[in-house]
């Protein structure tokens, strides 16, 4: 071998462990950096003047793991949410055991009736009346409250989506642009593929996707329902937000607003969505589906309550258009206006000391026009009776024959079959996302084999610089300079 050659082989051998060294370094420093594929050199040996050549660095990564990963982690953000707001409703209905809770209230406003009509005469057990009724009448309140404050948080939520999801679809095809440029000019674009994959993740937490390779080290996007939100032109979704979200509005009324992609409406319901599966199928699931469903249940409880004490058989002073001591929002409930009577639930003012009433009220009739006997029981026996008699629902889903009592725990029980049936979703796709990440992982960089790589490297590294080392020796003494 000519010194020539040598000295050739051993400066190309600095320069390509070098390359190694470096990208082995950058393995291990990104071990933990979201979107980093494990980087590799590819070398060839030189046809001339010998020695090796760095071909390029390779970006790692197994396209099958990502895209398991993707779905498990878009199906995980999305049963999230839902049980989030599944548990919320229920910490809002409540369970028995809960004082605070709509089956204890309950509980409380019945107990008071029962020690008003044993003794009709005492002012402060009418007064404890009026009280377990607001009570009452407040936890119903509150969670109708809850229920539209869910569907508003919604909603604003899904303007967050959409503009987080416009603008990662802007930065993929940007990346896309640069990639190309990149590779007609021999640029490494490992990092901008990097960029690019989490922009692609951010996506897909939101709507899952499938990437599909295009020429030129581009990628389009495709939903996972078939809607095509990049290829060449990233695809623009709108929404237009609402203030707040209250009972009586609804996309089927035209007064929320949907979904449109490319200036089209896209529906958000059912499995056959062009975008389900992700944060922002869940959004319009909360605020379209689970909770007015949700609404109407509280609605139906609601109502029951009103007709049981509204009748002339409990309350012989009520006319036809008069309120019982339960009202909507102070006059008498109509069936026909049963969508948000939950939120307008409240106690008779013309009963409620604090609000200008008489509590005698209570004991003669909400619309009697003197005082009557103080010993006189009948109204109150009568609320108590109509309470615990048994009638069917005339309205939501949970209408069998029952008490008020077991209508309020068919509620509870329906609230916490709800929260129940979404945990166990949410626990069987936390355990898929995990599983799929620790596959990622296992895939991904082994500090500890980098390590070993580095060894070698380095003492290959040293070898070659022994070789220039001994040709610049040679030379000084072939050139009488030793």
């Amino acid at each position: 071998m000519s010194l020539n050659a040598a000295f050739n082989g051993a400066l190309s051998g600095l320069q390509a462990f070098g390359k190694l060294s470096e990208t082995i370094s950058s393995n291990v420093a990104n071990a933990a950096t979201p979107g980093y594929a494990q980087r590799s050199v590819s070398l060839s040996s030189n046809e001339i003047g010998g020695g090796v050549g760095v071909v390029g660095v390779m970006r790692n990564g197994d396209p099958a793991v990502v895209a398991t990963r993707r779905s498990a982690e878009a199906q995980f953000a999305s049963a999230d949410l839902v049980a989030t707001f599944q548990s919320q409703l229920l910490q809002g209905i409540g369970t028995p055991d809960n004082p605070a809770s709509l089956s204890a209230r309950y509980a409380a406003f019945e107990a008071s009736l029962m020690e008003a009509a044993s003794a009709p005469n005492a002012p402060a057990r009418l007064d404890a009346v009026v009280f377990a009724a607001k009570d009452l009448a407040s936890v119903i309140n509150r969670s109708a409250a809850a229920i539209s404050d869910a569907r508003t948080t919604a909603d604003k939520a899904i303007v967050k989506d959409v503009e987080l999801l416009n603008q990662s679809l802007r930065d993929v095809a940007s990346l896309n642009t640069q990639i190309t440029l990149s590779r007609s000019r021999g640029v490494d674009t490992a990092s901008l593929i990097d960029q690019r994959q989490l922009a692609i993740d951010a996506i897909n937490t939101i709507v899952p996707v499938r990437e599909v390779s295009r020429p030129n080290g581009q990628v389009a996007l495709i939903s996972e329902g078939g809607a095509v939100l990049l290829d060449g032109t990233p695809a623009e979704v709108t929404f237009s937000a609402a203030t707040t979200v209250t009972p009586y509005q609804s996309l089927d009324a035209g007064t929320l607003s949907g979904l449109m992609l490319n200036d089209l409406p896209v529906s958000m319901q059912g499995g056959n969505s062009a975008l389900r599966g992700g944060t922002l199928a869940a959004q319009f699931a909360i605020r379209d589906d689970l909770a007015p469903a949700a609404q109407v249940e509280l609605d139906a409880v609601a109502r029951n309550l009103i007709d049981r004490l509204q009748a002339p058989s409990v309350d012989p002073t009520l006319s036809p258009t008069s309120a019982g001591l339960f009202t909507d929002g102070g006059d008498r409930f109509d069936a026909v206006d049963e969508l948000g009577i939950s939120n307008r639930l409240s106690v008779n003012p013309r009963v409620d000391p604090s609000a200008g009433g008489e509590i005698w009220r209570l004991r003669t009739g909400v619309d009697a026009a003197a005082p009557g006997p103080v010993g006189d029981a009948r109204v109150l026996t009568s609320m108590r009776d109509a309470l615990s008699e048994t009638r069917t629902g005339l309205s939501g889903t949970l209408t069998q024959a029952s008490s008020y009592q077991g209508l309020v725990s068919n509620l509870a029980s329906w609230a916490g079959s709800q929260s129940t049936r979404a945990d166990a979703r949410l626990s069987f796709t936390s355990a898929s996302y995990t599983e799929a990440q620790s596959v990622e992982l296992s895939r991904g960089i082994d500090t500890d084999a980098e390590l070993q790589n580095l060894l070698v490297v380095e003492n290959a590294y040293a070898a070659n610089a022994r070789v220039l080392q001994v040709v610049d020796e040679m030379l000084d003494v072939l050139l009488g300079l030793g």
